[in-house]
């Protein structure tokens, strides 16, 4: 998978994952339709990039594993 050009960013096509840190928010996205939304708990130490810190990375991440994908519902 190749990462997307900043100009192609948000993508007008596809399944894409926003999450607002200020709202606590997760938005699933088809392309430019809103497909789901439910609230998530980001990292209490707040926004950063320091591996390690347990603070919720900024930036466009791409998801490359579903761990548990497959399994019931609560099981991971």
């Amino acid at each position: 998978m190749r990462t997307p050009q900043l100009a192609a960013l948000p993508p007008s096509e596809g399944v894409w994952v926003e999450v607002d840190t200020a709202h606590q928010q997760l938005t699933l996205w088809r392309g430019e339709d809103l497909a789901w939304q439910c609230l998530v708990s980001t990292g209490a130490a707040g926004t950063g990039q320091q591996e390690g810190s347990g603070e919720t990375p900024l930036g466009w991440h791409q998801i490359r594993a579903a761990i548990g994908d497959g399994q019931p519902v609560g099981c991971v």
